[in-house]
């Protein structure tokens, strides 16, 4: 599955209330989910092939012009991140302003 983790699967509310009632006594909210170890499920070496094959079908998808590339879920976050964790988070120029503003103001220097 290139870099992307799967070591548990997201159960919504009325399976896992299936699974283990308990669980939902413990939460006090009108929508849970819950994380669980994929290994309880099913054997988690045909869940990782199963889970590249997917990504493979999702990846060889057709794509429009000028499309370069099919994102899965969480992947442009995850690029993001990276990104940001090198080159740091971007600020607007009146966000930034407002900042110098207020750290004047506060006798805070902005780096």
């Amino acid at each position: 599955m290139d870099d992307i983790e799967a070591d548990a699967v997201l159960v919504p509310e009325a399976a896992l209330t299936q699974f283990c009632a308990a669980c939902l006594e413990a939460v006090s909210v009108p929508d849970w989910m819950g994380a669980l170890p994929v290994g309880l499920f099913e054997d988690e070496a045909a869940y990782r092939m199963r889970m590249d094959k997917a990504v493979q079908e999702v990846r060889g998808v057709r794509r429009a012009a000028g499309v370069d590339r099919v994102f899965l879920p969480g992947e442009r976050e995850a690029i993001a991140m990276a990104e940001r964790r090198l080159g740091g988070i971007p600020v607007g120029a009146g966000v930034l302003a407002e900042l110098r503003t207020l750290g004047a103001q506060y006798g805070a220097a902005l780096a």
